[in-house]
């Protein structure tokens, strides 16, 4: 039972985070600068709502849970920092790239070892993964240098690499989900094998 659960879990996670990707990858391409504008209003807004939180919260709260708090020190700090994303778009712009690239170089290296995984459970075409995933790699190097002198063209690259990203997820999570059962079966196989050396191992009792 809790095999089945977890292994639920796990399979609407990935399809999830997937489909997710893939469709923050079309709205990039389709609107590259009016969507980084505004995820970077929508993100310097938060965090100062956050830091505002904070601040109210120091000074409506008993005075000495206030004295042992840091709440005035951190409100006026993410508070700061919410208004220097809100001031400063293009700076933070200019840094997206990199974090970007970083994220998608640490999911590339991940579907690296879903393709091992693959092939240790005898998946067929666990190749194809991997040649996916050297390709994702591929691409967030390239984002990573940032070569492109447009600010559009950028975001639409990086958009088609979470298409990419996405659609190499979709891919791997189908390819498990037909070997899941038996990978399954084999822990179950496994488990009953165990308990039946440990009661045979287990001293009789006079």
């Amino acid at each position: 039972m809790e095999m089945q659960q977890s292994i639920r879990k796990f399979k609407v996670t990935h399809y999830l985070s997937a489909l997710l990707l893939v469709a923050a990858g079309v709205i990039l391409v389709i609107w590259p600068e009016m969507t980084l504008t505004t995820i970077c209003m929508v993100i310097g807004g938060i965090v100062a709502a956050v830091g505002v939180f904070y601040i109210i919260a120091y000074f409506v709260r008993d005075r000495l849970k206030s004295i042992l708090g840091m709440d005035l020190v951190l409100g006026l700090l993410i508070t700061a920092v919410g208004i220097l994303i809100l001031t400063h778009t293009k700076t933070v712009i200019s840094m997206i790239p990199v974090i970007f690239g970083v994220v998608l170089l640490i999911s590339s290296l991940v579907k690296v070892q879903t393709a091992v995984d693959m092939k240790r459970l005898h998946v067929k075409r666990w190749w194809i993964t991997l040649l996916f995933a050297v390709m994702t790699i591929i691409l967030a190097v390239v984002l990573i240098r940032n070569p492109f002198e447009a600010m559009a063209t950028l975001m639409v690259y990086v958009g088609i690499c979470f298409i990419v990203d996405g659609i190499l997820t979709l891919f791997s999570m189908i390819a498990l989900g037909a070997n899941l059962r038996r990978v399954k079966k084999l822990a179950e196989r496994e488990s009953k094998d165990a308990d039946i050396i440990d009661a045979e191992e287990k001293p009789l009792e006079w």
